[in-house]
């Protein structure tokens, strides 16, 4: 039996931040945390899925090293795009931005961010995206590199886990998860 394996980009300077279209590299904790992570996962690929953004490609590349992989850009694989929050703490928006700050948060997660994607968008793009890599797992064995927001609402819409499980499982730089259709 094949496994789909969607894992979570390492650490980098902007953790701690709205950070979706932003695209900042692997920082050397990331690097270190991505480099202990390949090594210490056993399974067997030809083919990884990246994000095209610097953190999980880069992610991606030291998997593709350890493992001999060729690495597969899908850009629906990125994160959701935050608009003016990009790279701010909650803190700063709450600050920045107090009044669609108390909105979004009435109305999460489908709140309206200003030049940020639709969360309706975002969620087809999730959604379509981890059907396709489902299906591709019924003929091979799927590594996909992503984000914690992708990774947070594949597991919620497709695995039918609560929020606050897929919250859990995601928390974490470098966490690796398995997604399995509800049953």
């Amino acid at each position: 039996m094949n496994h789909c394996l969607l894992m979570r980009h390492g650490v980098t300077d902007l953790s701690g931040t709205f950070c979706g279209a932003t695209d900042p590299e692997l920082n050397t904790a990331g690097r270190h945390q991505v480099s202990v992570a390949a090594n210490a996962l056993k399974v067997s690929v030809d083919v990884i899925y990246s994000s095209p953004l610097r953190r999980a490609l880069q992610t991606a590349e030291i998997f593709a090293d350890k493992w001999r992989a060729k690495i597969v850009v899908r850009t629906e694989l990125r994160e959701i795009h935050f608009g003016v929050w990009e790279s701010l703490t909650w803190k700063q928006i709450e600050k920045q931005y107090a009044e669609v700050a108390k909105e979004w948060m009435a109305h999460y997660p489908t709140g309206k961010i200003p030049g940020g994607e639709d969360y309706g968008d975002f969620l087809k793009r999730v959604k379509d995206e981890a059907a396709w890599l489902l299906e591709k797992s019924r003929t091979e064995n799927v590594f996909a590199v992503t984000h914690a927001g992708f990774m947070r609402t594949a597991l919620q819409e497709i695995s039918g886990l609560s929020s606050q499980k897929a919250y859990e499982l995601t928390r974490e730089y470098g966490s690796v998860i398995a997604l399995d259709p509800a049953r």
